[in-house]
């Protein structure tokens, strides 16, 4: 059997959103390929979790490296891991690739992709890079970084190098694609080594569900409440202010509740914006496992996610998909061409408005808080559209032809 190797920071048992698509995508090939995972030891929501150097799990072989695993919300700690893990990486891939052998890498760290294309090229592999956050769009838009500071223009420069060196590349949606063209510029091969696949739905563990039996809203005393929930990272790119900014707006409405669910950079300010403002109409609890996310992500009657301007083909939440197998419509607040976006306007499965728009926020939060049976139109045909095209079936038929391109010969 032909090998593939995937690099990542995260795999299992780390179940963030890449470690959890990874695992799937790793496991789901193993019937055609000898699969082989080099990461990193947990370093986000299972951070301090000893796990073995080498194990076989559901079929793939795992290889863990030593590395640094400081608070990865500390910006300076981060980078520190950021270049002990791909550093690590870099030396087991050296030591472990063969030739003829197929490459999957994404792009976190933004370091790793760079040491593994050099890796590949030493050791005679096919490369692929997936593609989950577009750099340096990503640390502009989080602020971290100037649009004309020195280090944005020698990412940019680095990155278009990347992107051109390698063999086959994935991207998550439509807005993603067109970004990674540019990047990509004159090369006359673009359009064909850049593939759209997007993430997917666990529509056999995610499953619309009673809201009147949920748990959850039980607990939090929320049952008789219309409840629009924010579950996942609260991150630099998250544009949580302009949540926050219309539930200052709309604290007075008896019936209107937000729940927030996750951790991340801005939850500490999201704590103090509570306190601050008395927004007895806001409940904030901590990350939930992945194991619970039936019961979570059915706490509530519409969804909400939302973006920093700037993020247009930069990234697209991979929770969305789930919340569309739970049967909830999505309220977006990002850019209007963005993938989840042309998304929910083509299947009719939410709203979408402009980051940094609290005004139109709370006027769309009323219309649809008075008007719940569209909402609940909406989230049968979500589900509906969740089954026919975003399953893992349907993104591994996409990721076998890929391999199957790059394990020719």
């Amino acid at each position: 059997m032909k090998r593939i190797w995937i690099l990542s920071e995260h795999y299992y048992p780390e179940d963030t959103a890449t470690g959890h698509i990874l695992a799937k995508i790793g496991e789901g090939l193993t019937d055609e390929y000898q699969v082989n995972v080099i990461t990193a030891q947990p370093t986000y929501h299972h951070r301090g979790v000893k796990a073995p150097a080498h194990e076989v799990h559901e079929g793939v072989s795992i290889y863990r490296c030593r590395s640094t695993n400081f608070d990865r919300n500390v910006i300076w700690k981060r980078l520190i891991n950021v270049v002990s893990i791909s550093v690590s990486i870099f030396v087991t891939a050296l030591w472990r690739i063969g030739r003829g052998d197929a490459v999957l890498v994404v792009t976190n760290p933004p370091l790793l992709p760079f040491l593994t294309l050099l890796a590949a090229r030493l050791r005679r592999a096919r490369i692929c890079l997936l593609v989950h956050d577009v750099y340096p769009e990503v640390v502009i838009a989080s602020g971290v970084a100037g649009e004309d500071s020195t280090v944005v223009k020698l990412t940019r420069w680095a990155n278009q190098k990347l992107y051109r060196a390698m063999d086959q590349i994935v991207v998550l949606g439509r807005d993603m694609k067109q970004l990674a063209l540019e990047k990509m510029g004159s090369e006359a091969h673009a359009t064909d080594i850049v593939s759209i696949i997007p993430n997917w739905a666990d529509v056999d563990l995610v499953n619309p569900a009673d809201r009147t039996a949920n748990e959850l809203l039980a607990e939090l005393g929320l049952q008789d409440k219309f409840v629009i929930q924010y579950a996942g990272n609260m991150g630099y790119v998250h544009d949580v202010e302009t949540i926050v900014a219309a539930a200052v707006v709309l604290r007075d409405n008896p019936r209107v509740h937000f729940l927030f669910i996750g951790s991340g950079a801005k939850q500490g300010w999201l704590e103090q914006e509570i306190e601050k403002h008395g927004l007895s109409n806001i409940t904030k609890i901590g990350q939930q496992p992945r194991s619970e996310q039936n019961d979570f992500l059915n706490a509530c009657d519409i969804a909400i996610m939302a973006l920093l301007p700037g993020m247009l083909g930069v990234s697209v939440p991979s929770r969305s998909y789930n919340i569309l197998a739970a049967g909830k419509p999505i309220l977006a607040v990002l850019d209007s061409r963005a993938e989840i976006a042309l998304v929910i306007d083509e299947e009719d499965v939410g709203w979408v408005v402009e980051p940094q728009n609290p005004e139109m926020l709370v006027k769309t939060i009323l219309d649809i808080s008075e008007h719940p049976d569209a909402a609940v139109t909406m989230g049968k045909v979500a589900r509906s559209v969740a089954e026919s095209k975003y399953t893992a079936g349907h993104a591994l038929e996409k990721f076998r032809k890929i391999f199957a391109q790059l394990t020719i010969g």
